[in-house]
This record gives C-alpha cells, sequence and structure tokens, in this order.
C-alpha cells in the first residue's frame, strides 16, 4: 500500500488493520489489530461481543484505574445488557491513585486473569493500564481489548508495552489488542493536559526518526521508508490541527487519536519501537528511573516532549561541526581488569569506571543499567572503526536527516501552543535532573540514538552538554 499524504488517517488505519505486506524494505509488515471502533457508553463493544458466531467470551476480565473507573462502569452496564456477567479489577495504584507498571502490578492482574478463568480482557484507560493488560494478556494467552480513554500516548496498537523490570525501564514485546474501541466524547473532554501530552509523543518523530535512520547509515539496523512516510503523515496532520481553536478551548481534536492509533500501529509493522521511540524516550525513562513520579505534568509524554527540544538541540549542535577529521585517541587497557576504554566525548572511561559511574547514577537498579550499556561498550579498535565510517559518511548522514528534522525554536512553539510543559521545572524537575539525563540516558538501552552518535564524534562533554542545555531552552 502506497503513502498518500492526502488520504485522511482514518482511511489509512482502515487499510492496514489486519492485514500483513511484503515490504520492499526487506521486511515483512503486520498489523494483528483487526478493527478500531467509534463508541458510545461501550454499546458497540458489547453488542460485537455478544453478536460473535466463534469466540464469543466465557468470561470477560475488566480492567481499569482510579481515573476510568465511571468508563469501565458504562462498559460493565453495557456488557451486562448484552448478557455477560464481566469481574472488575481496579488496578493497584500508588498513594497518588496512579497505577505503575512495575511486576508487581502486572503479577496482581496475571493472577486475577487466571483466577477468574477469563478469555478476554478489556483494559479501560490510557497509557499503564494499556501496557500492564497487554502484557499480562500475552503472558496468559487470551484475547485483549482495548477501551481508550484519553488521546495521551501512542501505545494503544503497538507491539510493545513500557514496563518497570528491577528498577529499568524496559520495553517488552506483546500481542497488540485485537480490537480498540472509544468513546470520541470521553476522548474529546479527557483533561487537556493529557492531550498536550499524547501531541508531545508524536512530536517525538522529528528527533526519533532522524535516531533511526542513524543506527541504519551506521550500524546497518532495519529502517524502512515507508513506515516513516507512514509516521510522518501521522504527526504532520496532528501538526495541522493545532492552528485550530479545540487545544484553546480544552477539548481534543479528533486527528490526535488517529495519528497515536497510526503512530502504534507503525510500530508493529516495525518490530520495534524505533519509529516512534529514541534519545527523548531515553531521557524520559531516565526520570522514571531516578526521579519518580507521576501525575499532573510528569506524564510520559509531557517528559518525552522536554526530551524532544535537548534532544533536537543536540542535533543542532551537531549539525553545525565540521566532519570528523581526526582519529579518536585509542583507549588504554585497564590492566587490572583487561577491559578496554571507552572514549566519551574527548576524555575516556574504562570500562570500570563507566560501571562505577552507572552504579552511583542508578544505585539498586544499576545492575539492569550496566547489562545494556556493556552491549554498546566499543573497544579501542571499534571505536576508531566507527568514527571513520561516521566521517567517510558525514556528508551523506546530514543529507538524509534534513529533512527529517524541525529547528528546536518551532518544536518549542509547537509544545507551547498545545499547553504542554516546555521546561523541567514545569515537571518538578530541576537544572541537576536534565544534566544528569543528558549525561547518561544514553546508557538505558542498545539502541543507537543522537546521545550516542554525539559521544561518537567528541561532542559529548560537560561544556557540550551544558551548552545544549542552553541551547534547548529546558532550564528557563
Amino acid at each position: 500500500m502506497a503513502c498518500d499524504p492526502s488520504t485522511s488517517l482514518d482511511r489509512v488505519i482502515d487499510e492496514w488493520l489486519g492485514t500483513s505486506l511484503d515490504c520492499s524494505c526487506g521486511r515483512r509488515h503486520e498489523v494483528t489489530t483487526r478493527s478500531v471502533v467509534r463508541d458510545r457508553r461501550g454499546e458497540i463493544l458489547a453488542a460485537d461481543l455478544a453478536g460473535r458466531e466463534a469466540g464469543r467470551p466465557r468470561w470477560i476480565l475488566v480492567c481499569c484505574d482510579a481515573n476510568t473507573q465511571t468508563v469501565a462502569a458504562q462498559l460493565v452496564a453495557a456488557l451486562g445488557c448484552r448478557g455477560f456477567d464481566p469481574s472488575v479489577v481496579p488496578l493497584p495504584a500508588s498513594p497518588d491513585e496512579l497505577p505503575v507498571p512495575d511486576e508487581a502490578t502486572l503479577d496482581a492482574l496475571h493472577e486475577a486473569g487466571g483466577a477468574f478463568g477469563c478469555d478476554l480482557l478489556i483494559g479501560v484507560g490510557s497509557g499503564t493500564v494499556n501496557d500492564v493488560c497487554k502484557a499480562a494478556a500475552t503472558r496468559l494467552s487470551i484475547e485483549y481489548i482495548a477501551y481508550a480513554t484519553a488521546a495521551s500516548m501512542n501505545g494503544y496498537t503497538s507491539t510493545v508495552a513500557a514496563l518497570k523490570r528491577g528498577g529499568l525501564k524496559v520495553t517488552d514485546p506483546v500481542e497488540a489488542p485485537t480490537a480498540v474501541y472509544y468513546d470520541p466524547n470521553v476522548i474529546a473532554h479527557a483533561p487537556q493536559e493529557l492531550a498536550a501530552a499524547g501531541f508531545a509523543d508524536l512530536l517525538s518523530k522529528y528527533v526519533c526518526h532522524a535516531d533511526w535512520h542513524l543506527a541504519h547509515a551506521i550500524l546497518g539496523e532495519h529502517y524502512c521508508p515507508r513506515l516513516g512516510a507512514l509516521s510522518a503523515q501521522a504527526v504532520d496532520t496532528a501538526v495541522a490541527d493545532t492552528s485550530s481553536d479545540e487545544y484553546v478551548s480544552g477539548t481534543t481534536p479528533p486527528n490526535l487519536m488517529s495519528a497515536l492509533l497510526l503512530s502504534g500501529m507503525v510500530m508493529a509493522m516495525a518490530g520495534s519501537s524505533s519509529p516512534a521511540s529514541g534519545g527523548e524516550h531515553l531521557i524520559s525513562h531516565f526520570w522514571d528511573m531516578t526521579r519518580p513520579g507521576s501525575g499532573g505534568r510528569r506524564w510520559h509524554g509531557s517528559q518525552v516532549g522536554i526530551g524532544v527540544l535537548i534532544t533536537s538541540a543536540l542535533y543542532e549542535r551537531l549539525r553545525q561541526m565540521d566532519r570528523p577529521n581526526q582519529t579518536p585517541r585509542p583507549g588504554v587497557p585497564d590492566h587490572a581488569t583487561g577491559h578496554p576504554t571507552a572514549i566519551v566525548g574527548r576524555s575516556t572511561l574504562t570500562w570500570d569506571e563507566l560501571q562505577a559511574g552507572l552504579r552511583a547514577c542508578f544505585g539498586h537498579t544499576s545492575e539492569s543499567v550496566i547489562d545494556q550499556a556493556r552491549q554498546k561498550f566499543l573497544s579501542p579498535d571499534q571505536r576508531v572503526a566507527r568514527v571513520a565510517r561516521i566521517a567517510d559518511r558525514w556528508d551523506t548522514i546530514w543529507e538524509d536527516l534534513r529533512p527529517m528534522l524541525k529547528s528546536t525554536d518551532e518544536l518549542r512553539a509547537l509544545l507551547q501552543r498545545v499547553g504542554a510543559p516546555v521546561t523541567v521545572g514545569e515537571l518538578g524537575l530541576d537544572t541537576r535532573a536534565a544534566i544528569d539525563a543528558l549525561e547518561w540516558a544514553r546508557h538505558l538501552r542498545a539502541r543507537y540514538t543522537v546521545l550516542d552518535f554525539a559521544a561518537d564524534v567528541g561532542a559529548f562533554t560537560p561544556e557540550d552538554r551544558e551548552a545544549v542545555l542552553e541551547a534547548s531552552g529546558v532550564l528557563s
């Protein structure tokens, strides 16, 4: 299927639902979600389940959180009118009444599903509810249907779930929902800060798409222009909507939900979160792990929006550099351990020094981070070879990246237009949180991002990072 920018997002979604395609990129793209349905008070979902000739659920488990209990009650009532008697399980809440997507929460839902012997799990909510439900349904090998309540993130239709394991923020592979239902009236009147968070999550495309291409150009990782175009269509449509009065009036534009659903489908087709998650998401994950907070303006997408400004400013600083023309200084083996030395900017860290830094930064969660960092750690010879590869492709890299990137000033203006935070202070974070995130977040994943690219080309010194944060405007 060709990507036609003039085609509406809803039509694009309909064309891809339940399909698979052998793409010219060499991969087979598949969307296992079969339907996306606008509902009213759960009535269409209940009717659809009752009308099934095959696969009619025997026992339904409805999962919600404290903020979505009213919508869940409406759905339960609609199911009851169709002869179903679902069980309701609210996710265990943190002190501020929001669930945490950790192992304990997942285990509790898995245990409830097994105890009830359910064969259908319906998650009523947005980010954490959806992630935990997808993971639990996958573990139980049962069907999952997402009942979305806010246009706050793009994970509804994806095949990954953002969870905390051993303190590390991870993205586990999971089965996508067979269907997504949502009440447009509920979405439109969800808290404005949730729509702003969803928009900020989408806006990450302008930097994470570049990260995805960097990994392809430098490491030879898979990249699909077709999926890149679909992702661009989703975010460009959402950006165009910012000129409407809906954000100002506190309602959510309809296209935002469609854009988020399409973005999640692109991740499913790619088989990874790379089309929608890069260095900017690592910054958000870093804050989740080291400065946990929830609710208010600490929504996932709100944090990602700040990460977008930081990584955009980093791209702008790198773009001003000349082609790397010096071989990086080879590392000196650590004679005590035999480990090679890593080059970080224009300074060196032995593997032991890096581990010590990660332990000091991440504390009891550091071992999980170290496992990820080890996968990216380069020997001196590997470092020399990588920088030489970057130097050889420098002009081509920037020629390819230029149309993917927007200016930091433009991105900041878009975030402000929808009411999303643009400084760490608005998130309840301080300057130290921004400094630490820019220094250490890249080690959270083996994935290659602009944070690693900056380190590779010698532009990740404390002075460089300070200049990037100043240019990003997030410290104001």
